[in-house]
């Protein structure tokens, strides 16, 4: 299937452009008990919308309670879309 090679081609340099330590692919939609660098971006973007109270949460690329909650009060989420996720690339993918 040639769309899963173009896809995984993306996703390699997406991983890589944002230097993600987590190397593992995760499936959309992303949510609680997901794992992968996708995942690390999200936490990624959580942190830089955090405002106090909340501290930063871990980048570690894998969706645990402290990710759940920060995704919640960020992004008013439980899960991220595939549509979501590229979205967010858009938007805040130049701040991280």
């Amino acid at each position: 299937n040639g769309n899963t090679g173009t896809s995984a081609v993306v996703s390699n340099e997406l991983a890589q452009r944002y230097n993600c330590k987590n190397t593992n692919e995760a499936t959309f939609p992303l949510k609680q008990g997901s794992r992968g660098w996708q995942v690390e971006i999200v936490q990624r973007i959580c942190n830089y919308l955090l405002l106090p109270p909340y501290t930063h949460i871990s980048t570690d690329g894998i969706w645990g309670s402290n990710t759940e909650v920060a995704v919640q009060q960020t992004l008013n989420k439980t899960q991220i879309t595939e549509s979501d996720f590229y979205g967010l690339i858009t938007v805040y993918g130049n701040k991280i």
